[in-house]
């Protein structure tokens, strides 16, 4: 994946994977996780939406697994 999922498994976070989580998690707006992550780690925006992305499937998933 990218900066916030390791390659080697794409069920762990990276350190900046974990803040993305939470705030996304709280509630935060994804556009503005991605401007974060952009200002952070100086990375394209393309590439950080994207990955914020993924990570916010994941807890989209997450969250309607545990209502089942």
């Amino acid at each position: 994946m990218g900066l916030l999922l390791r390659d080697d498994s794409p069920a762990r976070l990276t350190t900046a994977g974990a803040w993305v989580l939470r705030d996304l998690a709280g509630g935060e707006a994804p556009e503005r996780v991605v401007s974060r992550v952009v200002t952070a780690y100086r990375v394209a925006p393309e590439a950080a939406r994207r990955d914020v992305a993924a990570v916010a499937e994941r807890l989209r998933s997450a969250r309607l697994g545990a209502e089942s």
